[in-house]
């Protein structure tokens, strides 16, 4: 759920100038059609072809009517690998046109932009089908340590968001977002394909470490081409329309595609990696990335196709340079305004936002400083000179930078429901009923179902509610309509009571096996998982809305990436806190608080750890949002006044 809101927001905040073509007559769907019959044939003939096969391996047989799937798995694998890459070829070849017929039209734009929410939606399946369960799969099937399983995936997590933020500042200016689009989920399918090929190969061999070597390389390969593809497909897909109204109803359709995708990865991939089928479950992810590839390459030479405004981060980047270089010069005057031949044209531009400027950060005011030595030119090198708009707008971007720190801790608390918490979930009775077991990754269906409660509680007025809550706590008046600030404090006290009663279950758990050895029941995981995923949608929500309101217009592209760098290092943090916890706690041959066993640990420790560092964050955050509040009220009396 936070990925939706990071992606819609990234591509609703870019302030970038586009020129469009003008409109063609409509095309025919049949490429569509195309793909969709042969798809439907060739997997028709592929299953065929694997019931009617001899068994390749022996499995176990399992419920359900998993019975020919797990005899005939390496063939049905098989089968719909090849009916995919023939159904994609296939579809490709008939129905790309020739270079007459590649004008973008805009009369099927929103048939293009289902298609392109569809592919969306295949991309985040195919992510969260690996990433919900591999912690299970590492520590289960590999045999690996619990803090090795956790922090992998963490990294793995964060590598996907950090190539986003990276992605997100480059491909607009360089490679656009079309490209990005096809290359990068191209080069997944290949990722996926090699991936899953290897772990089957590897079940069939005594000893195959490099094999899981290789496996491991193409599973951080695939997270850094998956961030760029979700990035470039989303702002692809909201290029295709004109209307503020008719983008507004595609982020509600992505979200919801997002939201459906989560849960089909949840329960469908997730059952059959419960039920042994590891390697059915990675040649689904296979198909899904092969269908996202081919929805983005069947409408793709028919799309409107943007032609962007310069990096925000090179905008960043030529201030700090040009500071560096002017650093032996005298800082400016107050009333001084430098650079004058830049400052009329940036001023005349109504499409720039001026700001008054701040006596914060007074050092980065040597790059707008006029020097008798520079040479007189209408454009001047904008590394070595910039202009004073150019210079505030940083500072009032970099003011806003500090309040990212709680939604780095948020997200490193996010992380715990897709590593520690599935580990708690091994070791707990998850026999519900009679007829249902609950598999570990289930718990990542709860944590959207927080998110999702609470998005239609505030659907029905349910920020009014937390705004009176809010205003009760400090005492002062009732205000219907809480600040970000205000909503990310409320989504980091959440996030505490959620470690913290995470950390009672835990000793609890350990409490019951010490006396009597009896299983706690997973349904005890359940309350802490809705808390932290709903503190993990309010503070998305609220982080980016604070960040458009009040980053610089021309600076809002680079504050979304910036918040995508922030999620990504939420993730680093969470691995080298559990690595750093096992280093320290196994000194001298203890088993440490994060055990291989987790019934000789003291997970509960770790918890209650991760709660105090919540709180010290969030005291962090209320000392520097109060600051922040005072400092934005001066500025606007300085305007009003001046």
């Amino acid at each position: 759920m936070g990925i939706s809101l990071l992606l819609m927001n990234a591509v609703h905040c870019s302030p970038a100038k586009l020129k469009m073509d003008p409109p063609r007559a409509p095309q025919s769907m049949l490429p569509l059609l195309r793909i969709l019959t042969g798809s439907v044939a060739l997997l028709a003939i592929g299953i065929w072809v694997a019931g009617n096969a001899q068994p390749v391996l022996s499995v176990n047989h399992y419920p359900l009517n998993f019975h020919m799937f797990a005899e005939h798995t390496h063939i049905l694998s098989l089968s719909l690998s090849l009916s995919l890459s023939l159904s994609l070829s296939l579809s490709l070849s008939l129905s790309l046109p020739d270079a007459r017929a590649r004008t973008r039209t805009h009369t099927h734009a929103h048939t293009r932009n289902h298609v392109l929410a569809g592919a969306y939606g295949f991309g985040v399946l195919m992510t969260n089908g690996v990433l919900s369960n591999l912690v299970v799969f590492l520590v289960g099937q590999w045999g690996w340590s619990n803090a090795s399983g956790a922090s992998t995936v963490n990294t793995l997590s964060g590598t996907s968001y950090l190539s986003a933020f990276f992605t997100g500042a480059l491909t607009d200016a360089y490679i656009g977002r079309a490209w990005t689009s096809i290359i990068c989920q191209s080069l997944v399918m290949v990722c996926f394909f090699c991936a899953t090929s290897i772990l089957w190969v590897s079940r069939s061999l005594a000893s195959a470490a490099a094999l899981r070597i290789a496996f491991i390389v193409l599973l951080y390969t695939f997270m850094i081409l998956s961030g760029p593809v979700l990035v470039s497909l989303t702002t692809f897909g909201a290029d295709q329309l004109m209307s503020n109204e008719h983008k507004e109803l595609y982020f509600k359709l992505v979200s919801i595609t997002h939201t459906l995708a989560q849960l089909l990865a949840t329960l469908v991939v997730t059952y059959v990696d419960e039920a042994g089928l590891w390697i059915l479950g990675y040649w689904i992810c296979t198909a899904c990335a092969g269908l996202a590839a081919a929805l983005i390459w069947v409408p793709a030479p028919h799309c409107r196709i943007y032609k962007v405004s310069k990096n925000a981060l090179i905008r960043i980047a030529q201030v700090f340079v040009a500071a560096w270089r002017r650093r032996s010069l005298s800082d400016c005057n107050e009333g001084h305004i430098p650079n004058g031949c830049q400052e009329s044209k940036c001023f005349s531009d109504p499409s720039i936002q001026r700001t008054s400027r701040a006596n914060l950060m007074r050092f980065l005011d040597k790059a707008a400083v006029l020097s008798s030595t520079d040479p007189k030119l209408n454009e001047p090198n904008p590394w070595r000179i910039c202009s004073v708009q150019q210079v505030e707008d940083l500072k009032t971007l970099l003011r806003v930078i500090p309040i990212g720190i709680s939604f780095t801790f948020l997200t490193g608390t996010s992380a715990l429901v897709t590593s520690l918490f599935e580990e708690q979930a091994l070791v707990m009775d998850r026999q519900v009923t009679s007829w249902l077991i609950l598999p570990a990754a289930s718990l990542n269906f709860f944590s959207i179902a927080g998110a999702l409660f609470i998005g239609f509680l505030n659907a029905f007025g349910g920020a009014r509610w937390i705004g009176l809550l809010i205003r009760c706590c400090q005492g002062s008046r009732y205000d219907d309509s809480p600040s970000p600030l205000q909503m990310q404090g409320f989504g980091l006290v959440l996030c505490i009571i959620g470690t913290a009663f995470a950390a009672a279950v835990e000793c609890w758990r350990l409490k019951t096996i010490s006396e009597d050895g009896s299983l706690l029941s997973i349904l005890w995981l359940v309350p802490q998982t809705l808390i932290i995923g709903a503190s993990m949608h309010i503070n998305v929500a609220s982080s980016f809305d604070f960040f458009y309101r009040e980053a610089p217009d021309e600076l809002r592209m680079a504050s979304n990436c910036i918040l995508f760098l922030f999620h990504g290092c939420g993730n680093y943090v969470n691995s080298i806190l559990v690595a750093a916890v096992t280093a320290i706690t196994t000194r001298g041959g203890q088993k440490g608080w994060i055990s291989s066993n987790l019934n000789e640990g003291h997970l509960d420790h770790f918890y209650w750890l991760y709660a105090f560092l919540l709180l010290v964050i969030l005291c962090i955050h209320i000392a520097y949002a109060s600051y922040y509040a005072r400092t934005k009220k001066l500025q606007t009396l300085y305007r009003r006044f001046s």
